[in-house]
Parts: C-alpha cells; structure tokens; sequence
C-alpha cells in the first residue's frame, strides 16, 4: 500500500485541575501545545485533527491542526476519567469520521499528552501493513482489553471500533469498553477475543513506537522534555508503574495478563490462546487462566 499522507488525531480536554498527573489548566495548555507541535514537526505530511472537551485550547494548540472539533465540559470523575464517556470514545468517533470522509484512509489514532517519535517506524509499517491494525499496550490476552491510547490502521476500521452511535458497553474501563466495540464492530464472540487480535492485529511495544507519556512526567521534567529529541527515560506507563522497563526494554507491568510484541508473536503462546477462555477481570480467572499468566514470566517469555 501506498501513502501520501495520513491523519492523525489527538484527543484532549482541558479542566481547572486533572489529576491524571496533577496538573492545571495552564500546564494542560503548554502541554498540548508542545505534542502539537511535535506532532507537526515529526509527522509533516500528517493531517492533524484535535478532538476534546472543557476549556477551549489556545491558539498555540490549535494553530498545529488542520482541523478543531472541540466540545463542552463533560462531568469528570475524581480519578479523571469522564462518566458516560469511556476512552473518551464519544470525542474521538467524530474526528476518525472526519478523517474518513476526507479521503484518509489510514489514521494514526494517539493522545495529545503523549508524543510517539518514532515516526519512521510507524511510516514503515503503514506503507506495509496499512490493512492491519496496529496495537500496542494495554492489550490483554486474558480479558477483552484493548490498548486505546494508540492505535493505527485502515480508518474505517478504527471509526468502527470508536464508534459513537454505539452504546457504552462497559462504562468503568476504557480498555475493556474498546475491546468489546471491537468484537461488536466485526460481529465476534467473546470467546474468540485471542483468535481475532491474532487474525487482524499487529503488535508494537510502547519503546518500538518511542511513545512518551508527558501526563504524568510534564510537572516535574518539562525543561528535560522539552530540550530532549528522544526522552526514553519517559516512555508510557513507567511513572505510574504500569510498566516495568530496563532501559527502552519491557520487563514487566502492574498486572501479568499484557501482551508485549514478544508474547503477541510467540508462535507457542498464540496456538494456547486460540482457546483460551476469556474473563472480564483479574477476579473472574480460572485455574487454566492463572496457568496461562503464571506461563507468562515478567520478561515476556514463554516457559511451559
């Protein structure tokens, strides 16, 4: 496949307070403004479209996008998530949307408080596997979670899965919601959560991408964020120990039921979870489950 460009879209929101890294309005603001530009300085040929909500964004947001679509503020819990909003799906439908009737067919589907550097990389496999969709963490092959913070593929199948029209089908976790809009998308059961990933999916880890999380590092490192090109020691999900790493590597995370790119290609591991059953929740395990994630060391090696 082809491409000339693609776009790419960045959804963000902006309130008094977020606790989702502890920060003002006014950090959100020249936190923004810095992954747009970093955005439009990484990805030139990219057609920027800003998606959010609350306050409006300045001008030195929205001076990077091509396109603004910006709502209300919506009703936010104290943990920073939004009620009736799960992965902030209902913002992100309408720019996928826009992308599409454009004549984007590939979209790069990120989030405007993490910057992914690795432009390159994610050019080289658009071109390659522009039909795939291109997942990294936080996907689970125990449970039906799907990584919603970056994704990118065909857009008509990312405008699917984010889709708006559809009601929400699990209001308490934007991963969990995300992976059943895609069993509903492609008319899948449950049951077949692990054969589906493998059928349609390709796997990235969050160092492969260079996805950096300002979120939770822009309070205390802004000047370190700012003056370096490449800033490994902040990639996604180390401040908040969601992931263990040794240098750009994945070593571990806060629960053993994610994939890494290691484990999603592991030919041993993808025949067992052809017919691994699938639960809800780290509750919901059943012994063969617990054996599947005891199988999966934190390195992310398989030993049977």
């Amino acid at each position: 496949m082809v491409i000339s460009s693609f776009a790419i879209i960045l959804p963000m929101h902006i309130y008094d307070f977020d606790p989702q890294g502890n920060l003002t309005a006014a950090q959100k603001q020249e936190m923004y403004a810095f992954a747009a530009s970093s955005y439009r300085d990484l990805y030139p040929e990219a057609h920027i479209i800003i998606t959010g909500h609350g306050q409006s964004p300045s001008a030195g947001i929205t001076n990077y996008a091509d396109d603004v679509i910006w709502d209300a503020p919506q009703e936010m819990r104290p943990v920073g998530t939004f009620i009736g909003n799960p992965a902030q799906y209902k913002n992100i439908s309408p720019a996928l949307n826009l992308a599409r009737d454009k004549g984007f067919s590939l979209c790069l589907k990120s989030r405007g408080d993490g910057i992914i550097y690795h432009a390159d990389y994610v050019r080289k496999f658009m071109y390659e596997q522009g039909d795939r969709l291109h997942l990294t963490q936080m996907t689970s092959f125990i449970c039906p979670m799907l990584g919603d913070c970056v994704m990118f593929g065909p857009s008509a199948l990312l405008a699917g899965i984010w889709d708006s029209k559809r009601p929400v089908a699990f209001e308490n976790d934007g991963l969990i919601n995300t992976g059943l809009a895609l069993l509903q998308h492609t008319s899948r059961p449950l049951a077949e959560w692990n054969r589906l990933l493998f059928e349609v999916g390709a796997f990235h880890d969050t160092s492969d991408l260079g996805y950096v999380d300002l979120r939770w590092n822009w309070r205390k490192h802004e000047a370190v964020l700012r003056a370096n090109s490449e800033p490994t020691a902040y990639l996604w999900g180390r401040a908040p120990c969601w992931l263990r790493y040794e240098g750009p590597t994945i070593t571990g995370f806060d629960r053993p039921i994610f994939h890494t790119r290691r484990t999603f290609y592991h030919a041993a591991l993808r025949g067992i979870l052809q017919t691994v059953p699938i639960a809800f929740s780290d509750h919901d395990l059943n012994d063969f489950q617990r054996q599947i994630c005891a199988a999966v060391c934190k390195h992310g090696e398989l030993k049977i």
